[in-house]
Protein backbone atom coordinates (compact mmCIF):
# COMPACT_ATOMS: atom_id res chain seq x y z
CA UNK A 1 0.00 0.00 0.00
CA UNK A 2 2.73 2.33 0.64
CA UNK A 3 4.71 1.73 -2.60
CA UNK A 4 1.29 2.27 -3.89
CA UNK A 5 0.71 5.60 -2.36
CA UNK A 6 4.22 6.72 -3.18
CA UNK A 7 3.77 6.25 -6.68
CA UNK A 8 0.47 7.69 -6.88
CA UNK A 9 1.46 11.16 -5.43
CA UNK A 10 5.05 11.17 -6.28
CA UNK A 11 5.17 10.21 -9.96
CA UNK A 12 0.95 10.54 -11.10
CA UNK A 13 0.66 13.62 -9.00
CA UNK A 14 4.17 14.77 -9.58
CA UNK A 15 3.98 16.10 -5.82
CA UNK A 16 8.02 17.08 -4.86
CA UNK A 17 9.27 15.52 -1.66
CA UNK A 18 9.47 17.06 1.51
CA UNK A 19 13.36 17.25 2.78
CA UNK A 20 14.47 16.81 6.54
CA UNK A 21 15.30 20.00 7.55
CA UNK A 22 18.70 19.98 9.15
CA UNK A 23 18.54 23.11 11.50
CA UNK A 24 16.51 26.58 11.21
CA UNK A 25 18.23 28.39 13.23
CA UNK A 26 17.84 32.97 14.55
CA UNK A 27 15.18 35.23 13.28
CA UNK A 28 15.02 38.20 10.96
CA UNK A 29 15.38 37.70 6.87
CA UNK A 30 15.86 33.97 5.84
CA UNK A 31 19.23 32.77 4.29
CA UNK A 32 18.39 29.04 2.64
CA UNK A 33 22.08 26.87 2.55
CA UNK A 34 21.74 24.13 -0.01
CA UNK A 35 24.52 21.74 0.49
CA UNK A 36 27.10 19.49 -2.25
CA UNK A 37 26.72 16.07 -3.46
CA UNK A 38 26.91 13.63 -0.80
CA UNK A 39 26.72 16.10 1.69
CA UNK A 40 24.08 17.24 4.13
CA UNK A 41 22.98 20.34 5.76
CA UNK A 42 24.93 19.76 8.59
CA UNK A 43 28.04 21.06 6.65
CA UNK A 44 26.96 24.89 7.15
CA UNK A 45 26.98 24.72 11.00
CA UNK A 46 29.72 26.48 11.32
CA UNK A 47 28.07 29.33 9.04
CA UNK A 48 25.01 29.68 11.09
CA UNK A 49 27.80 29.66 14.27
CA UNK A 50 29.58 32.51 12.54
CA UNK A 51 25.94 34.72 11.66
CA UNK A 52 25.10 34.07 15.40
CA UNK A 53 25.06 37.58 16.51
CA UNK A 54 23.31 38.63 13.13
CA UNK A 55 19.26 38.86 12.79
CA UNK A 56 19.31 36.31 9.58
CA UNK A 57 17.02 32.81 9.96
CA UNK A 58 19.30 30.19 8.68
CA UNK A 59 17.60 27.35 7.32
CA UNK A 60 19.87 24.67 6.01
CA UNK A 61 18.12 21.39 4.39
CA UNK A 62 19.08 17.91 3.39
CA UNK A 63 18.75 17.56 -0.78
CA UNK A 64 16.87 15.21 -1.54
CA UNK A 65 18.78 11.65 -1.29
CA UNK A 66 21.64 12.33 1.30
CA UNK A 67 21.00 13.36 5.29
CA UNK A 68 18.02 12.57 6.42
CA UNK A 69 15.82 13.50 3.66
CA UNK A 70 14.05 10.82 1.70
CA UNK A 71 16.14 8.15 -0.67
CA UNK A 72 13.97 7.44 -2.90
CA UNK A 73 15.24 4.75 -5.64
CA UNK A 74 11.93 4.70 -8.39
CA UNK A 75 12.28 5.59 -11.77
CA UNK A 76 10.65 8.46 -11.56
CA UNK A 77 13.48 9.97 -8.68
CA UNK A 78 15.53 11.42 -11.20
CA UNK A 79 17.62 13.66 -8.90
CA UNK A 80 17.97 16.43 -11.32
CA UNK A 81 18.42 19.85 -10.09
CA UNK A 82 15.01 20.78 -10.98
CA UNK A 83 13.55 17.79 -9.00
CA UNK A 84 16.01 19.50 -5.92
CA UNK A 85 14.57 22.70 -6.66
CA UNK A 86 10.84 21.88 -6.51
CA UNK A 87 11.31 19.87 -3.27
CA UNK A 88 13.05 23.35 -1.70
CA UNK A 89 10.49 25.50 -2.55
CA UNK A 90 7.71 22.81 -1.34
CA UNK A 91 9.67 21.93 2.64
CA UNK A 92 9.96 26.24 2.45
CA UNK A 93 6.19 26.61 2.24
CA UNK A 94 5.55 24.18 4.84
CA UNK A 95 8.13 25.65 7.11
CA UNK A 96 6.72 29.00 6.28
CA UNK A 97 9.81 30.16 4.89
CA UNK A 98 8.66 33.26 3.46
CA UNK A 99 10.91 34.95 1.04
CA UNK A 100 12.28 36.88 -0.61
CA UNK A 101 15.31 35.21 0.89
CA UNK A 102 19.22 34.87 -0.02
CA UNK A 103 20.13 31.42 -1.11
CA UNK A 104 23.63 30.08 -0.94
CA UNK A 105 24.50 26.96 -2.30
CA UNK A 106 28.31 25.10 -2.53
CA UNK A 107 29.23 22.67 -6.03
CA UNK A 108 25.92 21.01 -7.01
CA UNK A 109 24.03 22.82 -4.27
CA UNK A 110 24.80 26.15 -6.47
CA UNK A 111 22.74 24.55 -9.26
CA UNK A 112 19.75 24.09 -6.84
CA UNK A 113 19.80 27.27 -5.74
CA UNK A 114 19.73 28.70 -10.05
CA UNK A 115 16.77 26.41 -10.42
CA UNK A 116 15.21 27.65 -7.19
CA UNK A 117 15.60 31.21 -8.50
CA UNK A 118 14.19 30.22 -12.16
CA UNK A 119 11.25 28.63 -10.86
CA UNK A 120 10.17 31.19 -7.84
CA UNK A 121 12.36 34.57 -8.89
CA UNK A 122 10.04 36.70 -7.10
CA UNK A 123 11.06 34.94 -3.28
CA UNK A 124 14.90 35.09 -3.81
CA UNK A 125 16.52 38.14 -3.11
CA UNK A 126 20.14 37.17 -3.79
CA UNK A 127 21.94 33.84 -4.97
CA UNK A 128 25.35 33.17 -3.29
CA UNK A 129 26.98 30.64 -5.18
CA UNK A 130 30.50 29.04 -3.50
CA UNK A 131 32.37 27.00 -5.90
CA UNK A 132 29.71 26.05 -8.51
CA UNK A 133 31.20 23.88 -10.74
CA UNK A 134 29.89 25.20 -14.68
CA UNK A 135 30.95 22.44 -16.88
CA UNK A 136 28.74 23.11 -19.77
CA UNK A 137 28.13 26.17 -21.65
CA UNK A 138 31.88 27.33 -21.36
CA UNK A 139 33.86 29.28 -23.86
CA UNK A 140 35.84 26.93 -26.58
CA UNK A 141 39.31 26.87 -24.98
CA UNK A 142 41.38 23.80 -25.28
CA UNK A 143 42.35 24.30 -21.67
CA UNK A 144 38.65 24.10 -20.49
CA UNK A 145 38.56 20.97 -22.70
CA UNK A 146 41.23 19.01 -21.33
CA UNK A 147 39.63 19.58 -17.53
CA UNK A 148 36.04 18.55 -18.60
CA UNK A 149 37.58 15.23 -20.09
CA UNK A 150 39.55 14.28 -17.41
CA UNK A 151 36.16 15.42 -15.15
CA UNK A 152 34.15 13.29 -17.20
CA UNK A 153 36.40 10.24 -17.18
CA UNK A 154 36.55 10.39 -13.69
CA UNK A 155 32.96 10.41 -12.84
CA UNK A 156 31.77 7.60 -15.94
CA UNK A 157 34.77 5.74 -14.23
CA UNK A 158 32.60 6.28 -10.65
CA UNK A 159 29.15 5.48 -12.17
CA UNK A 160 30.21 2.37 -13.61
CA UNK A 161 31.21 0.93 -10.21
CA UNK A 162 29.25 -1.15 -8.11
CA UNK A 163 28.48 -0.75 -3.81
CA UNK A 164 29.74 -4.66 -3.43
CA UNK A 165 32.52 -4.08 -5.64
CA UNK A 166 36.53 -3.21 -4.49
CA UNK A 167 36.35 -0.50 -6.51
CA UNK A 168 33.34 0.76 -4.39
CA UNK A 169 35.43 0.56 -1.41
CA UNK A 170 38.49 2.45 -3.03
CA UNK A 171 35.92 5.57 -3.54
CA UNK A 172 34.80 4.83 0.12
CA UNK A 173 38.28 5.05 1.37
CA UNK A 174 39.49 8.06 -1.24
CA UNK A 175 36.90 10.00 -0.07
CA UNK A 176 36.83 9.65 3.00
CA UNK A 177 39.43 12.11 3.38
CA UNK A 178 37.37 15.09 2.20
CA UNK A 179 35.19 16.46 5.39
CA UNK A 180 31.53 15.91 5.04
CA UNK A 181 31.49 13.55 2.38
CA UNK A 182 29.77 10.59 2.70
CA UNK A 183 28.79 7.25 0.51
CA UNK A 184 27.00 4.08 1.13
CA UNK A 185 25.62 1.81 -0.51
CA UNK A 186 22.39 2.93 1.51
CA UNK A 187 22.63 6.49 -0.77
CA UNK A 188 24.22 5.03 -3.68
CA UNK A 189 21.21 5.57 -6.21
CA UNK A 190 20.64 9.13 -5.28
CA UNK A 191 24.32 9.23 -5.41
CA UNK A 192 24.42 8.58 -8.98
CA UNK A 193 21.67 9.91 -10.32
CA UNK A 194 22.83 13.13 -9.25
CA UNK A 195 26.16 12.71 -10.09
CA UNK A 196 24.54 12.16 -14.21
CA UNK A 197 21.40 14.11 -13.92
CA UNK A 198 22.70 17.71 -11.33
CA UNK A 199 26.01 17.60 -12.40
CA UNK A 200 26.47 15.85 -15.79
CA UNK A 201 23.73 16.94 -17.20
CA UNK A 202 23.83 20.38 -16.31
CA UNK A 203 22.12 24.03 -17.30
CA UNK A 204 23.13 26.15 -14.32
CA UNK A 205 25.70 28.62 -16.12
CA UNK A 206 22.78 29.52 -18.89
CA UNK A 207 20.32 29.54 -15.99
CA UNK A 208 22.61 32.17 -14.06
CA UNK A 209 22.81 34.21 -17.72
CA UNK A 210 18.82 34.57 -18.05
CA UNK A 211 18.31 35.16 -14.23
CA UNK A 212 18.08 38.99 -13.13
CA UNK A 213 18.49 37.88 -9.58
CA UNK A 214 21.70 39.32 -7.87
CA UNK A 215 24.32 36.87 -8.16
CA UNK A 216 27.72 36.33 -6.31
CA UNK A 217 30.06 33.75 -7.43
CA UNK A 218 33.18 32.82 -4.96
CA UNK A 219 35.79 30.97 -6.32
CA UNK A 220 38.48 28.37 -4.78
CA UNK A 221 41.38 29.32 -6.04
CA UNK A 222 42.69 25.33 -5.17
CA UNK A 223 39.58 24.06 -6.22
CA UNK A 224 40.32 21.36 -8.87
CA UNK A 225 37.05 20.05 -9.07
CA UNK A 226 35.93 23.97 -10.64
CA UNK A 227 36.62 25.65 -13.40
CA UNK A 228 36.90 29.67 -12.92
CA UNK A 229 37.92 32.35 -15.42
CA UNK A 230 37.23 35.97 -16.00
CA UNK A 231 33.64 36.64 -15.54
CA UNK A 232 33.04 38.56 -18.85
CA UNK A 233 34.04 35.10 -20.88
CA UNK A 234 31.42 33.30 -18.70
CA UNK A 235 28.67 35.11 -18.52
CA UNK A 236 29.27 37.76 -21.28
CA UNK A 237 29.40 41.87 -21.65
CA UNK A 238 25.73 41.77 -20.48
CA UNK A 239 25.72 39.88 -17.10
CA UNK A 240 25.26 43.01 -15.07
CA UNK A 241 23.70 40.91 -12.35
CA UNK A 242 26.18 38.42 -11.98
CA UNK A 243 29.87 39.34 -9.63
CA UNK A 244 32.55 37.02 -9.20
CA UNK A 245 35.62 36.79 -6.64
CA UNK A 246 37.98 34.05 -5.10
CA UNK A 247 39.19 32.96 -1.71
CA UNK A 248 42.30 30.60 -1.26
CA UNK A 249 40.50 27.21 -0.88
CA UNK A 250 39.81 24.07 -2.10
CA UNK A 251 36.49 22.19 -2.97
CA UNK A 252 35.27 22.53 0.49
CA UNK A 253 33.16 24.85 3.53
CA UNK A 254 36.14 25.78 5.17
CA UNK A 255 36.17 28.19 8.07
CA UNK A 256 37.99 30.94 5.77
CA UNK A 257 34.45 29.94 3.27
CA UNK A 258 32.56 30.62 5.95
CA UNK A 259 33.83 33.71 7.48
CA UNK A 260 33.70 35.12 3.36
CA UNK A 261 30.35 34.01 3.03
CA UNK A 262 29.13 35.20 6.21
CA UNK A 263 30.52 38.98 5.45
CA UNK A 264 28.66 38.66 2.09
CA UNK A 265 25.20 37.75 3.77
CA UNK A 266 25.63 40.52 6.16
CA UNK A 267 25.85 43.04 3.46
CA UNK A 268 22.20 42.79 2.82
CA UNK A 269 20.98 43.40 6.62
Amino acid sequence: MSLSWNWFVHKVLARPYRLNVAFDRGSGPAVVVLHGIGSSGRTWQRLADELADTPVRVVALDLLGHGASPKPTDDWAHYSARDQARSVLATLRAQRVRGPYVVVGHSMGCFVAVEVATLQPRRVKRLILYEPPFYAGLPARNLYRLRLRAYFALFNAVLKTKPDSAGFRRIQKLIARQHDFELTPDNWVPFERSLRNAIMQQTALEGVKKLTTPTQIIYGTRDNLVINDKKKLFFGETAAHVSSGQIREQHTISARAVRALAALIREDR
